[in-house]
């Protein structure tokens, strides 16, 4: 029965819709029904518009319930919202695939430049019969920051096919995405 306040208590509510308690509990749940919250000397209690368990009972045109609809209205809404978040995040995505290109590039020519300078040493060595030169002072990796094991491995990398070098990147970048 209507109140004066003009809602229905819980009970009604589940009786008009012909639903379980459990079933309107996870309507409100859902966002599908919007009851008022009452204090009483029990707690709190929910009541409910009339009109709003009609509209929810009664199928619309397309036989979904019209509160569906406007639950997805707010679902399309967040899916906007999402889809444009991913947007942006494959444009930066892009973004620093391009920079990692090109300092993969810049560190191949670093590459090359310290397997020349390694060669230009060796030859100087050679010249002198294992005595540097004294000509100029002799660089030494460690005077530049790098260590033998990273020398070893740029030099490897320095030494790959500039072809098989491209080839193996192009893999690598279509297997992130």
């Amino acid at each position: 029965m209507i109140n004066k306040e003009g809602t229905i208590t819980f009970s009604e509510a589940c009786t008009i819709l012909k639903k379980s308690k459990r079933t309107v509990s996870r309507y409100i749940k859902a966002g599908k029904l919007n009851p008022k919250k009452i204090k009483s000397r029990k707690g709190i209690e929910y009541r409910f518009d009339l009109t709003e368990l009609e509209s929810l009972r009664k199928p619309d045109t397309t036989g979904q319930m019209t509160r569906q609809i406007n639950f997805d209205d707010k679902n399309n809404d967040t899916l906007i919202l999402l889809k444009d978040t991913i947007r942006l995040l494959q444009k930066q995505l892009k973004a620093k695939d391009k920079q990692i290109a090109n300092f993969q590039d810049r560190q191949r020519e670093a590459n090359y430049l310290l397997k020349g300078l390694q060669d230009k040493i060796l030859l100087l060595e050679d010249k002198s019969k294992g005595k540097p030169e004294k000509v100029s002072q002799a660089v030494i990796l460690p005077d530049l920051g790098v260590t033998l094991n990273q020398s070893s491995n740029w030099q490897r990398i320095a030494s790959i096919p500039e072809e098989k070098f491209e080839e193996y990147i192009q893999d690598k970048k279509e297997i992130s995405f």
